[in-house]
């Protein structure tokens, strides 16, 4: 029971990481492009 649940902590972890990155990558985009559209 102990280790399963250790297991599942670390199958969980990696997504919350990559959901943060696609979160800052997906903010960058936006920015660049009302950036982008702003100067023309």
């Amino acid at each position: 029971m102990n280790k399963q649940s250790k297991n599942q902590k670390k199958e969980l972890s990696p997504m919350k990481l990559y959901l943060m990155n696609m979160n800052e990558i997906i903010k960058h985009e936006l920015f660049r492009n009302i950036g982008h559209l702003s100067m023309t």
